[in-house]
């Protein structure tokens, strides 16, 4: 049964044991059905090469500095996180793409939170579990216990054994502080200039007793009002923009509605 989700595991410093974690989870499910791949390999050979979907987990590890690609790798990424789709595509040299069954595991390792993936705020798909400890919090004693005599072993056992009837592998993962730090990181700074905005212009709109936005606003009445900033001002003004602007109004929770009873173009007439 696939797990509907992919892990992300954080830490601002290296050598806290992420990977050591997962070494008796490689070894339980055996090294022939777990591949690392970097995260800018994953995204790079996705189309053509992308036989490492075909294990039990995928390790993609060094998830940072993908720059404006860690948009793409998101929403490449989703169909591997989760299902449906309940098969994947993939090809390898001298193989023809193919249909295989999906339920590959991912885990992403990253020691970077506000600028390595790429979550919207609307993401089911990952959790995220982030730990701040340092290399040294951790005594010298601790960690030759990977290399003692049936170790991975008893942990593989353990894990084999486990009771996880109460886990519901099709629920969205909970949405964690490193979760909402990511999140916040990849806004624009114009979502959040925006929603003060609609809250200055809702300070005189009352609705059940008690000050809201308003149900409606024009880009206009956006753009130049008082409260609005150089920056908010210059990106709707921007004609660059104007595909964005709908997008961005969206996320604040406002879409365009037609005058169906209008003129032919349905556009309002203000005023």
């Amino acid at each position: 049964i696939k797990i509907n989700h992919a892990l992300v595991l954080g830490s601002r410093m290296h050598g806290v044991g992420k990977d050591s974690w997962l070494t008796p989870v490689k070894r339980a499910v055996g090294k022939w059905n777990w591949q690392n791949i970097s995260a800018r390999r994953a995204f790079n050979d996705a189309a053509t090469f992308n036989a490492f979907l075909r294990n039990v987990i995928v390790l993609i590890s060094e998830a940072h500095d993908l720059g404006e690609k860690r948009f793409a790798l998101y929403d490449m990424s989703k169909d591997w996180a989760a299902a449906p789709p309940e098969t994947l595509t993939v090809a390898d040299k001298h193989v023809k793409s193919h249909q295989i069954m999906n339920a590959v595991g991912v885990i992403y390792t990253t020691n970077h939170k506000s600028d390595g993936l790429f979550l919207p705020p609307e993401d089911r798909r990952h959790f995220v579990a982030w730990t701040e400890c340092q290399v040294s919090d951790f005594p010298p004693t601790y960690w030759p216990w990977l290399k003692e005599p049936n170790s991975v072993e008893h942990v593989a056992a353990y894990l084999a054994t486990r009771d996880v009837s109460a886990f519901d592998p099709f629920e969205p993962p909970p949405k964690t502080d490193a979760w909402h730090a990511i999140v916040s990181a990849n806004q624009e700074p114009q979502d959040a200039e925006l929603l003060d905005l609609l809250d200055h212009m809702g300070e005189n709109w009352i609705f059940a007793g008690t000050p809201s936005r308003p149900d409606a606003v024009t880009v206009n009445q956006i753009k130049t009002h008082p409260e609005c900033g150089v920056g908010l001002a210059t990106f709707f003004n921007d004609l660059k923009n104007r595909r964005a602007v709908p997008h961005r109004l969206e996320r604040a929770g406002y879409i365009a509605v037609p005058n169906r009873k209008g003129p032919a173009d349905r556009l309002w007439r203000v005023n």
